[in-house]
């Protein structure tokens, strides 16, 4: 995954923007115009695709109400671990899952739901912790400390913690207290934590392919807007400067919107077994 973080790709804007020290573009600006195409159109095209389990009820019927995040709904597999795999029809209306079964699932069971969800830039400062106190395997809660105090780290952001090849995913934000706070986890604990285990937070689901595309889009978007205010403003940087600003960032948004595009996944819709 990409290894560049929130003020790692904030530079690589305002670089492309020859504007390092910020004397056009402020950074709350460009920080604004990044949580904006991250979401509208880089995940709206490339997506992270997030597994998440559903509890059988003995229903056809499922609400999507507690899956944080959720763009659209991929996948639905039922019964799980099963070989080839199960997949299902279903339909998404509103909050609600329908999946299309001849007999209801036997409740109890696990009902897996693939998920699009949008791509992440943890903006925490600190991206290593520690485990506070032992949690034993099976925990699907755990304390973490020695994180930045005032910070907060967002559902579905991954880590992992020293010891444990487990890639774990956050469940529910978590607002910081005191350097610490007390973590819902997806999956629960494969190995025991120890105390003070090293944890480690993911810096961000983008590529280093979509690294630089979005750089590319936040940089475009931001000239294009520029040279918009500049329109039947008393000129105070030359004639030209508006428009080179406008064809550069046209060019650079076009560019990196057709890259996007090549990378979106063609939706393939087929029909699945009901029994």
């Amino acid at each position: 995954m990409g290894k560049r973080t929130w003020a790692n790709l904030r530079d690589d804007v305002e670089v492309k923007l020859t504007d390092t020290g910020n004397a056009t573009f402020a950074e709350a600006t460009i920080d604004e115009y990044m949580k904006d195409i991250l979401v509208d159109e880089v995940s709206d095209r490339v997506p992270v695709e997030v597994l998440e389990v559903l509890t059988a009820t003995a229903s056809r019927e499922y609400s999507l109400y507690t899956i944080t995040n959720l763009l659209r709904v991929l996948d639905v597999e039922y019964k799980v671990a099963q070989w080839p795999r199960c997949w299902r029809n279903f339909k998404v209306q509103g909050y609600s899952l329908f999946i299309d079964l001849d007999d209801t699932p036997t409740a109890g069971n696990s009902i897996y739901v693939w998920c699009a969800k949008p791509q992440r830039i943890t903006e925490t400062s600190d991206l290593a912790g520690a485990v506070k106190l032992l949690h034993a395997a099976g925990e699907t809660d755990i304390d973490i400390d020695g994180l930045a105090a005032a910070d907060t780290i967002y559902a579905d952001t991954c880590f992992t913690i020293a010891g444990d090849t487990t890639v774990y995913r956050v469940t529910a934000d978590v607002a910081l207290a005191g350097n610490e706070g007390n973590f819902s986890i997806y999956p629960a604990l494969q190995a025991a934590a120890a105390d003070d285990a090293v944890v480690t937070f993911e810096t961000s689901t983008l590529t280093p392919e979509l690294e630089r595309i979005f750089s590319t889009l936040v940089a475009g978007k931001l000239a294009i807007d520029y040279a918009q205010t500049k329109i039947n403003v008393v000129n105070d940087s030359g004639v030209t400067v508006p428009d080179r600003y406008l064809n550069w960032g046209t060019l650079k948004w076009n560019e990196a919107i057709a890259k996007l595009e090549a990378m979106r996944k063609p939706r393939v819709y087929r029909r699945h077994p009901t029994s």
